[in-house]
């Protein structure tokens, strides 16, 4: 608080302050002043907005809102990727390559293949950006398999034999077996 002064509510999407001075604390409709800001007003620079919308979609994604959660963090990590800070930028991308696996594989058991796939190589390219190699290999896998049940194993070896060049420079040799076994399969 300013001086013992101020009261803050915040709601979404809307945020609310309240400001009652202790003089007037006593009555609420005497010192109360309702000032109704939208939230992008109060972000200062891309940083700030980033952050911003990445509360936002961690609400969304608790909510179920993976397609909301996605629309929030794809600016906010285009933000941090603008500015000079690795590790918003690997939070970021960690948070929306996992929204992208969960889009995908609730693609998977709706046997929409082709949205799968397009989410899963949207987490591929999130995950490249974000430092997290393991979990790229995932992703390739991901998309392997999935392209593989679609009939394209050209483009299924490709995505493997990706997952596999990343995993050995990785150093992962439990990622190197597993992807090694789908391509021998």
């Amino acid at each position: 608080m300013v001086n013992g002064a101020a009261a803050i509510a915040v709601c979404f999407p809307l945020i609310t302050l309240i400001t009652a001075w202790p003089a007037q604390a006593a009555s609420a409709s005497a010192g109360a002043l309702p000032v109704e800001v939208v939230p992008w007003l109060l972000a200062q620079t891309p940083v700030e907005q980033a952050a911003l919308q990445r509360q936002r979609a961690a609400l969304l994604y608790n909510q179920g809102d993976l397609a909301g959660a996605a629309a929030l963090l794809e600016p906010a990590l285009a933000a941090y990727l603008a500015g000079s800070d690795p590790n918003q930028i690997q939070q970021t991308a960690s948070f929306l390559g996992l929204v992208y696996a969960e889009l995908g594989d609730a693609a998977v058991d709706s046997g929409s293949l082709a949205v799968a796939l397009n989410y899963y190589q949207q987490q591929i390219d999130t995950l490249a950006v974000g430092f997290n190699r393991a979990a790229e290999v995932e992703a390739l896998v991901n998309a392997g398999q999935v392209a593989a049940q679609q009939g394209q194993t050209a483009l299924a070896r490709q995505y493997l034999e990706t997952g596999l060049s990343i995993a050995q420079e990785v150093g992962n040799p439990v990622l190197i077996q597993q992807v090694q076994s789908l391509l021998d399969g």
